[in-house]
């Protein structure tokens, strides 16, 4: 647990709009930490990395069936040689079903996410189709899922996720919905953004703004106010992804065992989802986070 950054406690970069770092390599932060309730200090100095879109993946079990989970941290073109491979791994153990982790990917390209859908359904059709106004209806394309080696037949998906599930992600469920037996959520109520944009270019600047809607096959995207959970769990943050005891992927594979939700699992209230939804938005993206989702 983080107690203080740079000796600003962990109450002060809750509740404010405190930044740490600038992101310059050679940077250094020190870091006050609480591990197995022992204090340390530690410092932490920023470097360039390889970008790591997809951390994690492992084949699980609910009951007698297996189960395949993936996370997925941003939507792009780095990510989609790593999702076929994990993704096909998965298939050859013989997992019939899906947990997909979205729960902190806030968007990216709309390409990526038609390829991580064709290689869950395969090629079934119209992925999402996107909208633009009536002044602009020579734009509206559709992206068509793709024949891929990784795709099977799997029973149920369960897509975990939060308040920073957006765009992209949020496209992923609705757009998978028709093709799926079962598409299920479990976590908090995501962002609520079916809109995007295409980056234009002009005077050295990148102009991002919305201008289109993405709707599934069947024409629905409306889930302005979030995607609801079928289960709602608050996220706790304890155990690594992909570990079968952390808290979402527990109630994923109770949920895919089951078919209930975890009778203790309790999401944020209501008032306090729309205070963490205000906080988010006034504190910008974090470093590294790609909020939004490109037509490309």
């Amino acid at each position: 647990m983080i107690k203080a950054i740079n000796g600003v406690p962990d109450t002060t970069l809750i509740t404010g709009n405190f930044s740490v770092l600038s992101g310059a390599a050679g940077q250094q932060i020190t870091l006050d930490i609480e591990r197995n309730g022992t204090p340390q200090r530690v410092t932490l100095t920023a470097a360039d990395y390889a970008l790591t879109p997809v951390s994690a993946s492992a084949t699980l079990t609910a009951g007698t069936a297996k189960v395949g989970y993936i996370v997925l941290k941003d939507f792009i073109v780095q990510a989609e040689p790593e999702l076929t491979s994990r993704l096909n791994a998965i298939k050859a153990a013989g997992a019939t079903d899906r947990v997909i982790d979205l729960r902190y990917n806030g968007g990216g390209r709309i390409s990526t996410a038609n390829h991580f859908a064709s290689e869950v359904v395969g090629p079934r059709g119209v992925f999402t189709t996107l909208q633009y106004n009536s002044k602009q209806q020579a734009s509206n394309r559709s992206f068509t899922l793709t024949a891929s080696t990784a795709a099977g037949v799997f029973n149920r998906i369960v897509v975990l996720t939060g308040p920073r599930s957006c765009s992209a992600s949020e496209l992923l469920i609705n757009g998978l919905r028709p093709y799926a037996q079962q598409v299920s959520t479990i976590g908090s109520t995501s962002c609520g953004k079916p809109y995007g944009f295409n980056p234009v270019e002009s005077c050295s600047n990148t102009f991002s703004i919305v201008n289109f809607k993405a709707v599934n096959s069947l024409g629905q995207g409306d889930y302005e106010a979030g995607i609801t959970p079928t289960c709602a769990v608050a996220d706790d943050f304890s155990g690594a992804l992909g570990d079968p005891t952390e808290k979402l992927t527990a109630a994923a594979l109770g949920y895919l065992q089951t078919g209930n939700c975890p009778a203790t699992a309790a999401a944020p209230s209501a008032d306090r989802a729309r205070a963490l939804a205000a906080r988010l938005q006034r504190a910008g993206a974090e470093p590294g986070e790609r909020r939004g989702m490109t037509a490309d």
